[in-house]
């Protein structure tokens, strides 16, 4: 797994804010990021957009998910045991991932649907652990919604 839950430098602040996230359920504008979960390499983001996203809830846990410079949406729920001394295990429904058709356009028509739910599991993964990695994780997914493509952005 190549992402990490960091800290983020105020570079990677400038080049998040160039997007105009919002929280997706406040509708206010996020202008602080003070942690994500990163692939420097691929350069890929995940950040928390709001919500709840606990099993039994109404509320979706939202995520913005960088991949080649395309936000995708994510709608996320979510239900774990244990903690940072014994170790995490979570269980992840995502019930919606809004892509923007652009993204298997052109330079990023390499990608495959198969390629971007592995990223996103990964990000989610990683999601889940402390900054400094002291405890292991164990995700599952129980449910994943197949990609739903769109023209159009999803922050608007």
């Amino acid at each position: 797994m190549s992402y990490k839950k960091v800290t983020l430098s105020e570079k990677d602040k400038e080049y998040l804010n160039k997007f105009g996230f919002h929280n997706y359920v406040t509708r206010r504008r996020l202008l602080t990021y003070e942690i994500g979960t990163i692939d420097r390499d691929n350069k890929s983001f995940l950040l928390g957009a709001g919500g709840d996203g606990s099993y039994g809830t109404d509320m979706p846990l939202y995520f913005y998910f960088i991949i080649n410079d395309v936000p995708l949406l994510l709608e996320t729920f979510r239900k774990g045991t244990g903690n940072y001394s014994t170790g995490i295990s979570l269980t992840w429904k995502i019930t919606d991932i809004k892509v923007p058709r652009r993204l298997k356009a052109s330079d990023n028509a390499k990608i495959t649907n198969e390629e971007i739910i592995e990223k996103i599991k990964d990000a989610l993964t990683a999601y889940c652990m402390p900054i400094d990695g002291s405890c292991s994780v164990d995700a599952s997914f129980e449910y994943i919604s197949p990609l739903f493509f769109y023209d159009g952005e999803v922050v608007r």
